[in-house]
């Protein structure tokens, strides 16, 4: 039995939506040759962009499609130069690799960092953010919209008016927001948002990056980054249109599947408070949290990934050396995420194997 509780990350072949069966084979062949099935697979790239544009209220021209995050950092890095960005706003408890590059390209262009306050248990702090962006001549903050160290949503049109009124640019981390929350780039006032194609159970390996036109024109762009802005990205057909399909059975299904990650997420709480004190829910439900995550704090620090691996069970664990968790150092922090697939059999299994852990490792 393997089971997934880290949906965040992973979606494991058996829980991506197949809508290929019958006709793979539509998508394959490059998308940029010019006889006239290159142009049919073009158009394909278009529609399925036009698409999802749409689901997030943009402009089919304001996405792009990237094949990596790597490949996202890298163009997100390479508008910081062009806008001549002084100071780039993050958090320390964003995607450990784009962490990893953001300090490797602030040591090469000399782009200094500030790293976002927040306070206990992951609420950001404005008040530091307001005073940060006062001090920047042009600043470039990047947040994620739903932070795994907390679940909490960040309250990104308080953020989006700091950054306007102090001409500072926003980009969001939509990646874990966007499977349970219906987004709307101009209503949230983002200059640049990531969006992936796994966390909503389509192809993996596609990702949409938002850019807010008036940032750049496409002239300006294609002499920047040397690649056409509307053309730029991965000529993968068959996941891009995945992508495309998979946000259309989004925004269909999005009631039923609120209603489940809500019902499981309350029924593994129920679950939990068997082990309580020893194991606690560090959050659950409330207005500034989504539906598909909780924190869980065990005892003893790194020891417990290795323990579910053993079981089968995939959970993500959660570094406590930051801001927001030193107090908790001595425990160790598991995350745990629910998709539409996740099953209370699944659960079960789960606490079973705390019920064999607190038997054998003296929970």
């Amino acid at each position: 039995m393997y089971i997934n509780f880290d949906n965040i990350h992973f979606t494991l072949s058996k829980q991506t939506d197949d809508f290929f069966s019958s006709n793979a084979e539509l998508y394959e062949g490059s998308a940029f040759a010019e006889h006239f099935v290159g142009r049919n697979r073009q158009l394909t790239i278009e529609n399925a962009r036009t698409d999802i544009a749409q689901s997030i209220n943009a402009l089919s021209g304001e996405l792009l499609f990237t094949s990596s995050l790597f490949e996202t950092y890298e163009t997100l890095f390479k508008l910081v130069l062009f806008l001549k960005i002084d100071q780039i706003i993050t958090s320390e408890t964003e995607d450990e690799q784009f962490l990893k590059m953001l300090r490797s390209f602030s040591e090469k262009y000399k782009i200094d960092i500030y790293w976002a306050d927040y306070s206990k248990f992951g609420v950001l702090d404005l008040n530091s953010l307001s005073n940060v962006l006062k001090q920047s001549q042009k600043a470039f903050v990047f947040l994620s919209h739903v932070t795994i160290f907390s679940g909490f949503l960040v309250p990104v049109k308080k953020i989006a008016r700091l950054c306007q009124k102090h001409q500072a640019f926003f980009a969001l981390n939509c990646i874990n927001s966007l499977p349970t929350m219906h987004l709307n780039v101009n209503q949230i006032a983002v200059d640049a948002a990531i969006f992936a194609s796994d966390t909503i159970h389509a192809q993996s390996g596609i990702y949409g990056l938002f850019l807010r036109s008036t940032l750049v024109s496409d002239s300006l762009f294609e002499k920047q980054f040397a690649i056409g802005k509307r053309q730029m990205g991965t000529s993968n057909l068959q996941a891009i249109r995945s992508f495309q399909l998979a946000i259309e059975r989004l925004e269909t299904e999005r009631p039923q599947t609120a209603r489940h990650l809500i019902a499981t997420k309350h029924y593994f709480i129920s679950k939990i408070e068997f082990f309580e004190p020893t194991i606690s829910v560090l959050f659950t439900e409330n207005e500034t949290s989504i539906s598909n995550l909780l924190v869980l704090s065990f005892p003893f620090s790194n020891y417990w990934l290795h323990r579910f691996d053993m079981e089968g069970i995939a959970v993500f664990i959660l570094p406590t050396q930051g801001k927001i968790y030193h107090e908790l150092a001595d425990r160790s922090l598991v995350c745990v995420s629910f998709s539409k697939y996740t099953t209370t059999k699944e659960i079960d299994y789960f606490v079973e194997v705390l019920h064999k852990f607190k038997a054998n490792y003296f929970l």
